[in-house]
C-alpha cells in the first residue's frame, strides 16, 4: 500500500473518530470538499462524485433499508472513497452513480423507496450539480464552522497519533 494512500486511511479514521464523537449527520459535502482539499496538492486523480446509496441500518435488522438519494462521496481510480461515517457505518453498502442502476437494483431486490419515487431524480441531479461544483473549486455553500472544526481536530489528532 501506498504511503500516500495510508496517510488518506489514518486521515479518514480520524475523521470518523471527530464524526462519531460530535453525532455528525449530513455533511456529506463538507467532508467531502475537506477530504479533497488535503489530496488536492497531490498527483492523485481525486474527485467529487455524486451517489445514491443503500445500507442497511447499523442497528437494524437484515431488512431494514436506509436509501441515501443524494449523497456527494470521493472516486479515486476506481473507488469509490466515503468521507462520511453515519454512511461508512452502513451494512452492506451499495453505491450507484446513475438513477437507472439504482432504479434497476431497489426494483429486483424488492426495496421500498420510503419517498415518492418521482423526487428521486431531482434529488440524485441536485447533487451531481453539487459534485461539479466541488470539482470546479465554486461550490461554497458548506457549514464553514464545521469545516475547520474538523479540520482542527484532524490536524491535530494526526499529529498526536504521529500519523503526519
Amino acid at each position: 500500500m501506498s504511503t500516500f494512500r495510508t496517510l488518506m486511511e489514518n486521515q479518514i479514521k480520524t475523521m470518523f473518530e471527530f464524526q462519531k464523537t460530535h453525532k455528525v449527520a449530513r455533511e456529506c459535502i463538507a467532508n467531502t470538499r475537506y477530504l479533497l482539499d488535503c489530496v488536492k496538492s497531490t498527483t492523485v486523480n481525486a474527485r467529487a462524485v455524486a451517489v445514491i446509496v443503500i445500507g442497511l441500518d447499523p442497528e437494524g435488522t437484515e431488512h431494514d433499508y436506509i436509501v441515501i438519494h443524494g449523497h456527494v462521496a470521493i472516486r479515486m481510480d476506481d473507488d469509490i472513497i466515503e468521507p462520511s461515517y453515519e454512511i461508512a457505518a452502513l451494512k452492506n453498502k451499495q453505491y450507484f452513480g446513475s438513477y437507472e442502476r439504482y432504479k434497476e437494483f431497489i426494483t429486483k431486490h424488492k426495496i421500498n423507496e420510503f419517498i415518492d419515487p418521482k423526487e428521486v431524480p431531482s434529488w440524485y441531479t441536485k447533487f451531481v450539480t453539487i459534485a461539479e461544483q466541488i470539482n470546479a473549486g465554486t461550490y461554497s455553500n458548506i457549514d464553514e464552522e464545521y469545516y475547520y472544526l474538523q479540520a482542527e481536530y484532524v490536524d491535530r489528532r494526526m499529529k498526536e497519533l504521529k500519523l503526519i
